[in-house]
């Protein structure tokens, strides 16, 4: 039977990722198996949902091994706005 609770646990502030670091402002190269433990399509997602949820614009780009460009993304390159509202988006390349 389970177990009855006075009142609901408060709930650990403990992420997965290191946010806070990671949406300094400074671009980063996250590699899976080292960095994140999901696919790279995935943690482009994780990332977007985090941009949104903080209010912060992120670009992001995903590289493939050079020898074999077919071949699936073995990197993911973010970089976070921290100035720049999530709607605004990144800064335009002039």
């Amino acid at each position: 039977m389970a177990e009855i609770l006075d009142c609901l646990p408060v709930a650990s502030a403990r992420t997965r990722y290191p946010w806070e670091e990671w949406t300094d402002g400074r671009p980063r190269r996250l590699r899976p198996g080292r960095d994140f433990f999901t696919t790279v399509r995935g943690m482009r997602s994780t990332v977007q949902t985090r941009a949104k949820a903080l209010d912060i614009a992120v670009a992001m780009v995903s590289e493939r091994d050079a020898r074999r460009p077919a071949g699936p993304e073995r990197s993911l390159c973010i970089q976070f706005f921290p100035e720049r509202a999530y709607r605004d988006g990144p800064p335009r390349e002039r």
